[in-house]
C-alpha cells in the first residue's frame, strides 16, 4: 500500500517538477531626467518643449538559468508641457566574450501622453487663420524592435548601446472655440529610430550610478512628426 501511495504521489508531482524554477532577479534604477521635444512640419521645427522630471527603468528575470527578461520603463516630466510615457519590452540575453558582453534582442510597446499650449496655430478655413493659445494633447502608442549591446569595460564599469525602430499610431486633440464642439482630432502614423547610450559605475556590489543620453525621431511620409532628446542621471540597484 505504501509503495502504491509513493507511486501515485510521484505521478502527481511530476508536472510540478517539470515546470521551470521561478526566481526574481534583475536591476532597477530611478533618477532625474531632462527632455527636449521638437515638433516638426516638413522637417522644420515649429515648436520646442523643454521639460524635466523622473525616469525609472527595470530589468526583471523570472526563470532560473534563462536569458528571458521583462524590461519596463516609465517617464514623467513637466515644463513647457506635461509628459508621460510608459511601456515594457521582452528581451533575451545572449552572453559572449566570457560573459563580459551581452547582446539583447528586444521587442516591446510604449504609450505616450503629451499636453501643451500652442502659442500660434495657422489653419486654412477657407483662408489662412491664426489661432492663439490652442490646447494640444498628443496620444500615441508604438511597437518597437531593437537590441541592446552591453559590455563590461572594467570590473566596476559597464557601457550599453541601445537601438530601436518604432512604428507609432497617434491622435492629436486640439482645443479652441474656433473648432466645432471646441475640439479637433487629427490621426497620424509615424515611424523612426531611437538611440541611447548608457554608462553604469558600480560603487558597491549591488549599487550603481547611471548616466544615459538618448535621441529619437518619429516622422510620417511628409517628414512631419516629433524629434526628441533626453538625458538621465540615476541610482540603480541589482538584486539576485
Amino acid at each position: 500500500m505504501r509503495k502504491i501511495f509513493t507511486i501515485v504521489l510521484s505521478l502527481l508531482l511530476f508536472p510540478l517538477q517539470a515546470l521551470p524554477q521561478f526566481v526574481l532577479c534583475g536591476r532597477a534604477d530611478v533618477g532625474p531626467a531632462l527632455y527636449r521635444i521638437q515638433v516638426l512640419e516638413e522637417e522644420e521645427v515649429v515648436q520646442q518643449l523643454d521639460m524635466y522630471g523622473l525616469r525609472a527603468d527595470g530589468t526583471f528575470l523570472f526563470i532560473k538559468d534563462s536569458g528571458f527578461a521583462v524590461k519596463p520603463t516609465i517617464s514623467a516630466a513637466r515644463g513647457d508641457g506635461d509628459f508621460l510615457s510608459y511601456g515594457a519590452g521582452i528581451g533575451y540575453y545572449i552572453p559572449f566574450c566570457g560573459d563580459h558582453c551581452y547582446l539583447v534582442p528586444v521587442i516591446g510597446l510604449n504609450w505616450t501622453d503629451l499636453t501643451t499650449i500652442l502659442d500660434e496655430l495657422d489653419i486654412e478655413f477657407p483662408i489662412v487663420t491664426t489661432l492663439r493659445d490652442v490646447g494640444e494633447e498628443f496620444l500615441s502608442n508604438s511597437r518597437y524592435v531593437g537590441f541592446e549591446l552591453m559590455c563590461q569595460v572594467c570590473e566596476s564599469f559597464w557601457t550599453t548601446f541601445i537601438y530601436q525602430y518604432a512604428w507609432a499610431n497617434s491622435k492629436t486633440f486640439l482645443t479652441d472655440p474656433f473648432f466645432p464642439e471646441g475640439k479637433s482630432v487629427i490621426d497620424g502614423a509615424t515611424q523612426g529610430s531611437n538611440f541611447a547610450l548608457a554608462f553604469d559605475y558600480y560603487f558597491k556590489d549591488n549599487w550603481s550610478v547611471n548616466l544615459a543620453v538618448g535621441f529619437n525621431s518619429s516622422l510620417d511620409e511628409g517628414r512631419s512628426g516629433i524629434r526628441g532628446y533626453g538625458a538621465k542621471l540615476s541610482i540603480g540597484y541589482s538584486f539576485k
